[in-house]
C-alpha cells in the first residue's frame, strides 16, 4: 500500500519533456575548421550534450535540419527556414547548436532570431560556448547582444540617412514627385517643354508685386489639374507657396536642417530672382508669435558696464516696439548701467550702414571665405582625427563587456563583475554618443563650407540680396563679420570687425 503513493509522486515530479531541435551548418568558406567541416560532426555533439539533460525532459527530435554549403551571412537556408516554420507551428522547445555562428553569422539577424525565439517561448543553446538562454547568465549575454544589435540598426539607418544626403550634397536628385516644370528622365531631374514656361511666368508673376491668388489663377488658366479619375484638381494656396519656396527652381537641392547645394538638374530661373521671391513671400506672411527679427543677438555689448544687450519686446496698443537692453541693468535696476533700452531698428539702421560702407570700400568677400576657409580646414582636421579612433573606442570597450560577461559563471563572479560590466557598457555607450555627435559636428562643417560660395555671391551683391535674406542669413552673415558691438549711454557705436574684414584689400 505505501509503494502507490511513492510512484504517483514520482511521476508527478517528473520534468516536462523539452523537444530539442539540433540545427547544423556547414559553410563553403575556404579554410574552415576541421571540427565544422561535417554537419554529422556537429549533430553527435548536439546530441550527446540533449543526453546530459535526459534528467531534465529534454529529448532530441529525429528531424533533421542540416544546411550544408550555406553561408551565416543571411538567413536564406532551407533547412533553417524549416527550423523557423516548426517553431512558429509550435513543435519545437529548444534549439541547439555546436557555436553561434552556425545560427547566424550576422549579429543584427542573430538578434531577429532570438526575439521570434522569444516569442514563441523556445530557449536556445550553444553546445561548446556554454552559451543558454535557460539560465539567468546566459539572458544576460543575450541582453548584451540584442543592445550591440540595436546600436547595429541605428548605423545602419544613419549611414542610410547619410547616403540620401550624400547624393543630395553632389546635387543629385533623390527620387519624389517631379516639381510642377519638371520631368524625371532616367532618374534625373530635366525640364519639362509643356510646363517649364508656366512655371517660369508664375514667378515673373509674384515678382511683379501680385500676389499669391493672382498666381493661382495664372496657374488655374494655363495648367489646370485633373484628379485621378479625371475631375477638376483646382490649384490650392500653398500649392502655390510650396513652389515659390522650392530651391528646385532655381537649379538647387535643399538638405533638411543644412540649407542649399548647386544641383546637378538645370535651373528654371537664377538665384536672385528666387532670392527676391523668397524674400517677399516671407514678407507678407504673418510672422509666428514670439519670432521677432533681431539679427544682432549676441554681438551686442554695453560700452558703460560691459554686460551684453539682450532682446525684448514690447506691445501697445496692437504695435510691436523691439528693443536691445542691457542685461545688468534690466537685472539690478537703473542705478547699476546709465545705458537706457536702445530701439533695436535704430541700432540695426546704423550697423547696416556701416556695413555697407565696408562692402562698398573693400572687396572684403575674398578675405572672408579664405579666413573662414581656413578655420574650417583646421577644425575638419581635429575632428578626422578623433573620429578615426572612436570605431576602434567602442570596439575594446564592447570587447571588454563580452569577456567580463563570459566569466560570470557562478554568483561570486558576477558579485564582482556586476561593476565592472556596467562600467564597460557605459563607457561604451559614451563612446557611440560622441560618434554619433562628432558625426553631426562634421556635418555641420560641410554646411559650412559650402555657405563660403554664398557669402561671397552675398557680398559681391549686397545691396541687392540683403533685403531677400531670413534673420538668420543675416544673423550668419553679420556674425562673420563683426566681432563685438558696442553700444554708449549717448547711442554711439563702436564697431570691432574681425581681422579678415577690417584688413585692406
Amino acid at each position: 500500500m505505501s509503494r502507490a503513493p511513492r510512484v504517483a509522486a514520482a511521476v508527478a515530479s517528473s520534468p516536462a519533456a523539452k523537444r530539442c531541435a539540433i540545427y547544423t551548418r556547414k559553410s563553403t568558406a575556404v579554410g574552415s575548421d576541421v571540427s565544422l567541416s561535417s554537419l554529422d560532426a556537429q549533430r553527435d555533439v548536439c546530441a550527446a550534450y540533449v543526453g546530459t539533460k535526459r534528467g531534465e525532459g529534454w529529448r532530441a527530435l529525429s528531424e533533421r535540419y542540416d544546411d550544408g554549403g550555406y553561408t551565416g551571412a543571411n538567413l536564406e537556408r532551407p533547412a533553417f527556414r524549416r527550423l523557423m516554420a516548426d517553431i512558429v507551428a509550435g513543435k519545437i522547445d529548444v534549439v541547439v547548436v555546436y557555436k553561434v555562428d552556425r545560427l547566424s553569422r550576422s549579429l543584427l539577424d542573430f538578434a531577429t532570431v532570438i526575439r521570434l525565439f522569444e516569442q514563441h517561448g523556445v530557449a536556445f543553446v550553444s553546445v561548446t560556448q556554454s552559451f543558454s538562454t535557460a539560465d539567468a547568465i546566459g539572458r544576460l549575454v543575450l541582453n548584451l547582444l540584442m543592445s550591440f544589435a540595436e546600436f547595429e540598426r541605428e548605423m545602419i539607418a544613419e549611414r542610410t540617412r547619410d547616403k540620401i544626403a550624400a547624393s543630395r550634397r553632389r546635387g543629385k536628385w533623390t527620387g519624389g514627385v517631379a516639381p510642377f516644370g519638371y520631368q524625371t528622365v532616367d532618374r534625373k531631374l530635366l525640364p519639362d517643354p509643356a510646363t517649364a514656361p508656366i512655371a517660369v511666368r508664375a514667378f515673373e508673376t509674384y515678382l511683379e508685386g501680385r500676389s499669391i491668388m493672382a498666381v493661382l489663377r495664372l496657374l488655374d488658366e494655363l495648367a489646370p489639374r485633373t484628379t485621378r479619375k479625371g475631375a477638376p484638381r483646382p490649384w490650392a494656396r500653398n500649392d502655390v507657396r510650396r513652389m515659390l519656396d522650392n530651391p528646385i527652381y532655381a537649379g538647387l537641392i535643399r538638405i533638411p536642417g543644412e540649407g542649399v547645394v548647386r544641383g546637378e538638374h538645370p535651373a528654371l530661373i537664377d538665384r536672385a530672382t528666387f532670392d527676391l521671391v523668397t524674400g517677399r513671400s516671407r514678407e507678407r506672411r504673418p510672422s509666428p508669435k514670439g519670432a521677432d527679427a533681431y539679427f544682432l543677438r549676441g554681438l551686442v555689448t554695453c560700452a558703460t558696464c560691459h554686460a551684453s544687450l539682450t532682446p525684448a519686446t514690447t506691445r501697445r496698443n496692437r504695435n510691436r516696439f523691439r528693443y536691445y537692453r542691457c542685461a545688468r541693468r534690466d537685472r539690478h535696476g537703473a542705478h547699476a548701467c546709465a545705458l537706457s533700452p536702445v530701439r533695436a531698428e535704430d541700432l540695426e539702421r546704423l550697423v547696416l550702414e556701416q556695413l555697407q560702407c565696408l562692402v562698398k570700400k573693400r572687396a572684403v568677400g575674398a578675405s572672408v571665405t579664405d579666413e573662414v576657409g581656413r578655420q574650417l580646414a583646421a577644425t575638419r582636421a581635429a575632428l578626422g582625427v578623433e573620429r578615426a579612433s572612436l570605431p576602434e573606442q567602442f570596439a575594446e570597450h564592447t570587447r571588454q563587456a563580452e569577456e567580463i560577461a563570459r566569466t560570470m559563471t557562478t554568483a561570486d563572479d558576477r558579485a564582482a563583475g556586476e561593476l565592472a560590466l556596467t562600467e564597460s557598457l557605459a563607457a561604451a555607450a559614451a563612446v557611440e554618443r560622441r560618434l554619433l555627435d562628432v558625426d553631426a559636428e562634421l556635418r555641420e562643417l560641410e554646411r559650412a563650407q559650402r555657405d563660403l560660395a554664398w557669402i561671397g555671391e552675398t557680398l559681391a551683391n549686397f545691396e541687392l540680396v540683403w533685403a531677400a535674406l531670413t534673420v538668420a542669413e543675416r544673423a550668419r552673415l553679420v556674425e562673420l563679420l563683426l566681432e563685438r558691438i558696442e553700444v554708449k549711454p549717448d547711442r554711439s557705436v563702436d564697431l570691432t570687425w574681425r581681422s579678415f574684414a577690417s584688413r585692406k584689400q
